[in-house]
């Protein structure tokens, strides 16, 4: 798996990071990093019986379980475990930035388009990353889908 310092670098994406104590969930990110809460996104790790996938959303939406089974055309999906988060993506919950990852479908809640900037896991569980919802499109390239309630 590429570095994914490295990747940012190569792809001279914008960014910075911000040291945090713990971003195991999207509010504790927010208040140990100091950065609004509404100014981040989430990269959660879901599964179906045959495919791993991930769902980028705004922090302060619930993604839709019931949505994204019927936009994935399946009768179950839940979010992964934390195994099979680390399995999937290489990255501990809460770390997984929302670029970077090969080999695996992303979806991107459409209500992620109203924001220019966002704070998201920085690929370390002690640091957040602010990207450009731009930077995140290109380089995630996500099927864009009203997936959150």
């Amino acid at each position: 798996m590429m570095d994914f310092e490295h990747f940012l670098e190569k792809n001279g994406i914008w960014h910075q990071f911000k040291e945090s104590h713990s971003t195991k969930s999207a509010r504790e990110a927010a208040d140990n990093a100091g950065v609004p809460y509404d100014k981040i996104i989430k990269t959660l790790v879901f599964e179906t019986a045959d495919e791993v996938y991930l769902v980028i959303a705004r922090a302060v939406d619930r993604v839709s379980t019931r949505k994204l089974k019927k936009l994935l055309s399946v009768s179950d999906t839940r979010l992964a475990s934390p195994d099979k988060v680390k399995e999937a993506t290489g990255y501990e919950v809460g770390a997984v930035p929302p670029i970077g990852h090969r080999n695996l479908r992303i979806f991107m809640d459409e209500k992620v388009l109203d924001m220019q900037t966002a704070w998201a896991g920085g690929g370390a569980t002690n640091r957040v990353i602010e990207l450009k919802i731009e930077d995140v499109i290109k380089f995630s390239q996500p099927t864009i889908a009203d997936v959150s309630e």
